[in-house]
């Protein structure tokens, strides 16, 4: 009797195995995305082993680090911290590849910037207008010689100001097909772009504008975007480079579980050029920390933002992209703390850039979309945790 109990134990045992493995499978064949965000909770823990800091950084960027796997969801991460004398000091966590089959991530591995990119275009801008190559108040059509047919619209008032502080109102793509694209390839088609109701007043985020923008370097320049920024800021020098479809050799892997439309099986495909300007540099957390401490240091005028701009709708500091400056967002944490932020977002990628009232720099880099990235609570939620940071 115990034996026949005992074999229909192991029955049923089998039996419940290979029930989880079915349904496994079942899932993973109708869902493979919400199959991975279901089972993140076990990934996580095995990422954390891997966590690694610079000798000298200081606690709190520990818990930072093992929290950027938990609440912006991301299994590979760095994170950057430039403190008030200068010095760097930096987290990673994850691989760059396949869990255990790969190397860790180190301080050099290469990340995606996306929109952490705009910036490094505004300070490109702002150094321009410094040494005097046009004025923030020039109307945009002046300075890309097509005033012909403008007349007195709203269209003829934009400014670059309004291009830097999303208050252009441009309506229009920025990520698609270069068929499908007028900027940067047909900027005389600028005349046609239909403009929000409120434009010149409101604040509506546009990565449009910062094409534009990337024009307007050009237009002044007289060479392209990207090799107008090269020779600003020497980026190759730093390890800073444009992304393409193809990833680098010493770039993170991409996990799209938490993207709702592109994955492995379809990788975006929309036209890497055109988002020089707006989304387009790569490279590691300690190389952007690096590039905007040399850009502090020239004090540009308006880099910087410490007071919510007053314009008709007023802006919350406490709300996440709100308070839009010429480069950043302000944004006050729970605990009375204020940053200058960017966030940048690609398919697979996120990320962005923290400066204090002291100047200090933070930076966080991750291979995955955040968790629900438009509403930005996850987001919040860290941004929150490095306000009650030493930071």
């Amino acid at each position: 009797m115990g034996k026949c109990n005992l074999s229909w134990f192991k029955v049923l045992s089998w039996a419940a195995v290979l029930f989880l493995c079915g349904a496994g499978v079942h899932s993973w064949m109708l869902d493979q995305k919400n199959t991975l965000r279901k089972i993140y909770p076990l990934s996580a823990p095995l990422s954390l082993i891997t966590m690694r800091c610079s000798d000298d950084a200081p606690d709190w960027m520990g818990e930072m680090i093992r929290r950027s796997v938990w609440e912006p969801r991301a299994l590979s991460s760095q994170i950057a911290f430039i403190d008030k004398i200068g010095q760097l000091h930096y987290c990673n966590v994850g691989w760059s590849d396949g869990p255990f089959v790969s190397e860790p991530v180190s301080q050099e591995t290469r990340f995606r910037y996306g929109s952490m990119t705009k910036p490094i275009t505004s300070a490109s801008i702002l150094l321009s207008a410094q040494e005097g190559l046009f004025s923030l108040d020039t109307p945009l059509v002046k300075l890309l010689n097509i005033e012909s047919g403008i007349g007195n619209s709203k269209l003829g008032r934009i400014t670059v100001t309004h291009l830097m502080t999303h208050q252009s109102g441009l309506k229009g793509k920025a990520f698609g097909k270069r068929e499908s694209l007028w900027c940067p390839y047909n900027m005389s088609n600028i005349v046609n772009v239909r403009l929000s109701e409120r434009a010149l007043e409101e604040t509506n985020y546009s990565n449009l504008g910062y094409c534009v923008l990337g024009e307007v370097l050009s237009e002044a320049y007289q060479r392209g975007y990207r090799e107008t920024v090269e020779q600003l800021f020497k980026l190759k020098d730093r390890g800073i480079l444009f992304a393409g479809h193809a990833n680098e050799a010493d770039e993170v892997w991409h996990d799209y579980r938490y993207n709702s439309f592109y994955g492995e099986s379809y990788l975006p495909r929309f036209d890497y050029e055109a988002v020089s300007a707006t989304a387009g540099m790569t490279g590691s957390a300690s190389a952007y920390a690096l590039l905007l401490k040399s850009i502090l240091d020239k004090k540009l005028p308006g880099f910087l933002h410490w007071e919510p701009r007053e314009i008709s709708a007023i802006c919350d500091i406490k709300k996440i992209r709100s308070c839009y400056g010429a480069a950043f967002y302000l944004f006050q944490s729970q605990n009375g703390r204020r940053f200058n932020v960017k966030e940048g977002y690609m398919p697979g990628s996120a990320g962005f850039v923290a400066v204090n009232e002291e100047a200090e720099i933070f930076v966080w880099l991750g291979n995955s979309d955040t968790l629900d990235a438009v509403k930005g609570e996850g987001m919040t939620a860290y941004l929150n945790l490095l306000g009650r940071a030493a930071f």
